[in-house]
């Protein structure tokens, strides 16, 4: 875990953990220090460099190439697919001319290599490591066959048994020494029918703490609904990954422990359904690509992941749902065309300095900006503006936005405001007191005479 450290390179923490950096994080997050900048996890402040809009990730987070915007427009082909021993590469999860697309409009997007194993197997890379007391290397590993036909599980310590069962299927295996050991999967159909669950009846930390699993490759598997859940070893993944046309389980990734996991490239596929805390605690997740295919969110999906650079949302996305990155530090966040709605408490700890609310929005919640687990500023954010479409804002939308400079409304109609602009508890932080309303030319006295809305009367400002 790296150190954090402002710009000028004075040390904030030791950071012997993740959560020693959350707290750090938490204790130097105010104006002045946001105004200064500071590294994160090896992410330098100046949160919206304008150079690297656009890049291209692989499996395990490398940026391995990096594009500004114009320059991506211009760019003609993609780039080659990258290669690694083992992996079969499947190519970006974007089209150029779908990415081309998305980038004009929105200026951001993470675009990842997709990949598969070269001989179809699913591989968990594992370790048993060195304890103060003598316990057995033992590895569990389960899988539901659903189509009848040979598995060949190879435990890479010269141990190979065939599965011959369909049905919920675990395994057990002991190993004579600590190490690090490949285990695989292969069916004979080519195709794991894992109906249910992978790698999910694993041992309990009580029980084999020195088990670790590093990194899953997942081959030609299908009907999966969880991986990993259960093992301690869970909580060691640093990345996954996932080939093409998988269709991917509702994981919830931070839920079942994934806390190492840095990033993930999510395959095309029909539909992918990230559902309550699908990535809740995964406090070492920093970038994540999502593809341009029908994508629903659900409740807190990505609270308390600490870092994350980008969030690009594909134009499938017709809701934000409630705390859906509230105490998460996010450097990018693109909210595509598509959204129609945003709950409650949303952008808590935001790194972007401006945020557009697209048109077709009709409904923000509270607290958009607050952040009600504590830290009282919500992070650098300047500028704001709200649609045409908008006709109801919540209560303490700006909670905690010390840096605010600019709101801008769009509606003619002044939408319904719930109550105050700002906190009516401490714990939510206070507001910049130099903001600006920008209200469309025509509705000044209709803003000014509007419940709620008649407080701010003063900062009220009419523009064409």
């Amino acid at each position: 875990m790296k150190i954090l450290r402002n710009k000028n390179g004075k040390i904030l923490t030791g950071g012997g953990s993740v959560y020693g950096v959350t707290a750090a994080i938490d204790a130097n997050i105010t104006p002045a220090n946001l105004r200064k900048g500071v590294e994160i996890m090896g992410v330098r402040g100046t949160y919206g460099d304008p150079t690297s809009q656009v890049r291209f990730i692989d499996y395990d987070g490398t940026v391995l190439h990096s594009f500004s915007r114009e320059e991506f427009a211009l760019l003609e082909a993609m780039p080659a697919n990258p290669s690694h021993e083992g992996l079969t590469a499947q190519g970006w999860n974007w089209s150029l001319a779908e990415a081309k697309a998305y980038v004009a409009k929105y200026g951001f997007l993470d675009i990842g290599q997709m990949y598969i194993t070269y001989d179809g197997a699913t591989r968990a890379y594992v370790e048993f490591v060195e304890t103060s007391f003598v316990i057995p290397c033992q590895a569990t590993v389960s899988f539901t066959q659903e189509v009848a036909g040979d598995v060949v599980i190879d435990w890479d310590d010269g141990t190979v048994e065939t599965v011959q069962d369909t049905g919920d299927v675990v395994r057990s295996h002991k190993y004579g020494s600590l190490g690090s050991f490949v285990i695989s999967l292969k069916p004979s159909s080519g195709v794991l029918a894992a109906g249910g669950t992978l790698f999910a009846s694993g041992p309990s930390a009580e029980m084999y703490p020195n088990f670790k699993i590093r990194r899953i490759e997942l081959g030609a598997v299908t009907g999966l609904s969880v991986i990993a859940q259960g093992y301690d070893g869970g909580a060691s993944i640093t990345d996954i990954t996932i080939p093409l046309g998988t269709a991917l389980p509702s994981m919830p990734f931070g839920s079942v422990g994934w806390s190492s996991l840095v990033a993930l490239v999510v395959p095309v596929c029909d539909s992918w359904a990230i559902t309550e805390d699908t990535f809740y605690n995964c406090r070492s997740l920093l970038r994540i690509s999502l593809p341009n295919v029908r994508l629903t969110l659900g409740i807190r999906s990505f609270t308390d992941s600490v870092l994350i650079e980008t969030i690009a949302l594909p134009e499938t996305v017709t809701n934000i749902p409630s705390y859906f990155c509230a105490t998460t530090l996010v450097r990018n966040l693109v909210i595509a065309n598509g959204v129609r709605s945003i709950g409650s408490y949303c952008f808590g700890r935001s790194l972007f300095q401006s945020l557009v609310i697209p048109e077709g929005v009709t409904i923000v919640g509270e607290g958009l900006f607050g952040n009600p687990y504590g830290n009282p500023y919500a992070g650098r954010i300047r500028s704001i503006s709200f649609p045409s479409t908008l006709t109801r804002l919540g209560a303490r939308a700006f909670a905690g936005c010390v840096e605010l400079d600019t709101i801008l409304m769009k509606a003619s109609t002044p939408p319904e405001l719930t109550g105050a602009f700002g906190a009516t508890v401490g714990a939510e932080g206070p507001m910049s007191p130099y903001y600006r309303i920008l209200v469309p030319k025509g509705s000044l006295e209709a803003y000014r005479a509007a419940t709620n809305w008649s407080e701010y009367a003063g900062r009220m400002v009419e523009i064409d």
